[in-house]
């Protein structure tokens, strides 16, 4: 049987986000034509699946340029973390410069102590 491109009924979409699912775990990536190339489906319908991905899933990640990115549990939280550190740290900047501790502190807030303790050099295993 032949593949409905545009996935246009509930019942092809729920079977391909299934295997995109599979697809996007093996793989360790999220981008539309990862997905549209192993499942033979059109763009607008693999970037559908994506966008379903993001929405109910922690491991895959909207960019703000459109991309996708997959991004396993350690990695998202450590992603949220960061860009929250990094929004206080911009935000804090407008308001005169920075000191070392302040820094600190901030990192200390957003949970990268880890990273801070190690001299901003530590590298995590897989």
């Amino acid at each position: 049987m032949q593949r409905d491109l545009h996935l246009t009924t509930p019942e092809a979409f729920d079977a391909a986000y299934a295997e995109a699912l599979s697809l996007v775990h093996a793989h360790r990536a999220a981008s539309v034509p990862l997905v549209q190339r192993h499942l033979r489906i059109g763009y607008d319908a693999a970037r559908r699946l994506l966008a379903r991905m993001a929405r109910e899933t922690t491991f895959v990640r909207p960019m703000p340029s459109g991309l996708y990115i997959y991004a396993p549990e350690p990695l998202a939280n450590e992603l949220k973390s960061l860009h929250g550190f990094i929004a206080d740290v911009l935000a804090r900047s407008a308001q005169g410069p920075l000191d070392p501790d302040t820094i600190r502190s901030l990192g200390e807030m957003h949970a990268l102590q880890d990273y801070l303790h190690a001299g901003g050099d530590q590298h995590h295993a897989a």
